[in-house]
């Protein structure tokens, strides 16, 4: 068929716009659709009660901060957080400041 042809036979007839499509649904209505089960997911994880985190002692326990997540923080050869970097970390989640970080 010639392109002209088809183009002018797609545009005027829109209901062959979808043929290509592989879901019942048009992109709008996939769309609108994840958008609700998003939203309803939100919902219910909103109603849900908080779970308690009680802290588990490791700051104390261990001075070297080895049982702490430290990952993005320098370390020594050994692998031991430095604990300068690591207190800063701390000051900055406490702050609440993102910029702190």
């Amino acid at each position: 068929m010639d392109k002209d042809l088809f183009k002018k036979i797609f545009l005027k007839n829109p209901e062959l716009r979808n043929l290509c499509l592989l879901s019942p649904l048009s992109p709008a209505k996939r769309r609108d659709k994840a958008f609700d089960l998003r939203e309803d997911a939100a919902e219910f994880y909103e109603n849900q009660p908080l779970v308690d985190h009680p802290c588990n002692g490791d700051e104390k326990k261990f001075p070297t901060k080895i049982a702490s997540y430290s990952k993005a923080l320098p370390h020594n050869t050994l692998g031991e957080v430095d604990i300068q970097a690591y207190n800063k970390y701390l000051e900055a989640l406490k702050s609440g400041n993102p910029e702190k970080i």
